[in-house]
């Protein structure tokens, strides 16, 4: 899953300079392009993706599609800690005004 820069949509190559994201088909031949696919990541929120299939594994091997996803799956961590972190200080800070009140 890839999104296009500034100037356009990347090409094949340009695609690696840009956020992207990896997953194996596992035989089936086929995936959709959905975060869902993705490790629930989606790396271009409210832009078009592409997707293309490397069958073969040419491009990129189980190893580094493995490393893709684990970086993913860090950053995923990483939000819903910033997330978690917010939403703590707003009830506390609604719990503050309460006490106020």
């Amino acid at each position: 899953m890839i999104k296009d820069g500034p100037e356009g949509p990347y090409d094949f190559f340009g695609a690696f300079g840009a956020e992207y994201t990896a997953n194996n088909v596992n035989g089936t031949k086929s995936i959709k392009c959905t975060k869902k696919n993705f490790e629930d990541i989606n790396v271009a929120p409210g832009q078009d993706k592409r997707c293309w299939c490397d069958e073969k594994q040419l491009t990129m091997g189980p190893d580094v599609v493995q490393q893709v996803k684990e970086y993913w799956r860090s950053e995923k961590i990483r939000l819903e800690e910033q997330e978690a972190v917010i939403e703590s200080k707003r009830i506390a800070e609604d719990n503050r005004k309460t006490a106020e009140e």
